[in-house]
């Protein structure tokens, strides 16, 4: 069945003018996710290059070209704004060098009168553009993998259906046009064109909300002093469940944190505070989750770990803090921690019970004198006096 092409550019206009104020709207509500304007100001500028493709009769240079430039121009927007939102930051020389070539060749063939391939150089361009958006999209796809994955994969179907219209006039011409070309190339691209863009826009604001529910859950599970994991991040689906043996939960606390507070003010102690965490951060072995748990309490979990490991760990970061003060406007501010250690050996303790063992632990090597390191029983790693021994 011959479709009406006009009606389907038409569609396809109305069609990104919809998602172009939808993603605008977005962007007045959350003005620090900039890909929302730059996807914005792409889609104004196609919209604006159908607008002229579809007006006037024949194929005037005046009307054809400019629409040529804002379709090359304005994916290289979407190309643009796709980096900001798949990887964070702005890639821009490759889709501006796209763009520029592709601009400048579809203006030199137009002002020699090639108005055929010079819009056979612009869809070439458009789905070389799309096919690099589609990329960042397939690269980033660890992200959300059937999000990202529909995504790209429907920037690679759009780009097909440049390329056939590209082919055609390559092939068959005419290299002078004297109408809109009009081909199963045109409609495939027209209703290509309106499915992609309508799947692509409601796949990204499904990914959007996704990641910003994802930005939520981090946010509950992080600290915002010194961004470690908090309590609820190491507790979590801990707690009530059976440690697995050689589970080793370490639990630290500044000694006299108060006075700390009472004498430099609350500020000299959230320094303090940022200053520990990054020492914790410094040591923390991999696959373990050091974490703040509260005031000047904090905790690693560590998996597959024996006494003397435990015990080597948190005499590193005691050591630590023992010998780097912190300078607070010209004041030296000395800080110790104490530490307490528990280890499960079986599959029948549970985090409630480890838990409570590294706090006594803790709590013994507090009255022992600080600035130490204890394991619970029956761990029997111990610290006397800044010597340790076996019980």
């Amino acid at each position: 069945m011959h479709l009406d092409l006009t009606t389907l550019l038409t569609a396809a206009g109305l069609s990104s003018a919809a998602l172009a104020v939808a993603l605008l709207s977005s962007w007045i509500l959350f003005r620090n996710e900039k890909h929302l304007l730059v996807w914005a100001i792409g889609l104004a500028a196609i919209i604006t290059s159908i607008v002229l493709y579809n007006s006037g009769d024949g194929y005037p240079t005046l009307l054809r070209l400019p629409a040529m430039v804002l379709l090359v121009v304005g994916f290289v927007a979407i190309d643009c704004g796709s980096s900001l939102f798949c990887a964070r930051r702005l890639s821009w020389r490759l889709p501006c060098a796209i763009g520029v070539v592709g601009v400048v060749a579809v203006t030199l063939l137009f002002m020699e009168g090639l108005s055929g391939l010079a819009t056979a150089c612009a869809n070439a361009a458009v789905a070389i553009l799309m096919l690099l958006t589609g990329w960042r999209f397939w690269v980033h796809r660890h992200e959300a993998l059937l999000g990202m994955g529909a995504i790209a994969m429907l920037y690679g179907a759009t780009a097909l259906s440049f390329v056939a219209c590209a082919a055609v006039l390559f092939i068959e011409g005419p290299a002078i046009l004297t109408a809109r070309p009009s081909s199963w190339a045109e409609e495939f691209n027209a209703v290509a064109s309106i499915v992609g863009l309508t799947s692509i826009g409601a796949i990204s604001f499904a990914l959007m909300q996704f990641r910003t529910s994802q930005q939520h859950r981090r946010a509950s599970l992080t600290d915002p002093l010194t961004q470690l994991p908090n309590r609820r991040a190491l507790t979590d689906n801990f707690l009530e469940a059976p440690a697995a043996p050689g589970t080793c939960l370490i639990l630290f606390d500044l000694d006299h944190f108060k006075q700390v507070n009472d004498r430099y003010g609350h500020a000299a102690g959230d320094l303090v505070l940022v200053h520990f965490a990054g020492i914790l951060a410094q040591h923390v072995p991999d696959g373990a989750i050091a974490a703040r748990l509260g005031g000047e309490e904090f905790g690693i979990m560590i998996r597959n770990a024996a006494a003397p490991q435990a015990h080597a760990l948190g005499e590193a970061v005691r050591r630590t803090l023992a010998l780097t003060p912190v300078s607070n406007e010209g004041e030296t501010i000395a800080a110790t921690v104490t530490a307490g250690f528990a280890i499960a050996s079986d599959g029948k303790e549970t985090g409630v019970t480890l838990f409570s063992r590294a706090d006594r632990a803790l709590y013994e090597a507090k009255r022992a004198g600080r600035n130490r390191v204890l394991g619970a029983q029956p761990e029997l790693v111990r610290t006397i006096g800044g010597l340790s021994e076996t019980a």
